[in-house]
C-alpha cells in the first residue's frame, strides 16, 4: 500500500469497535502508524 493510502486504512482499523480487545488489530494499527511516520509502503496479506 502506498504511503498516501495508509491514513485511510488506519482510520478503518481504528474505527473497529473491538480494537481495544483485539491485540492483533492493535498491532496492525501500530504497524500502520510506523509506516506513516516513516513514509514507507506497507505490504499486508489479508485481514
Amino acid at each position: 500500500m502506498p504511503p498516501d493510502s495508509l491514513p485511510g486504512f488506519q482510520e478503518i482499523v481504528l474505527s473497529y469497535k473491538r480494537i481495544n480487545e483485539d491485540v492483533h488489530l492493535r498491532e496492525l494499527a501500530d504497524k500502520i502508524q510506523d509506516a506513516i511516520s516513516r513514509n514507507k509502503f506497507m505490504i499486508h496479506f489479508g485481514i
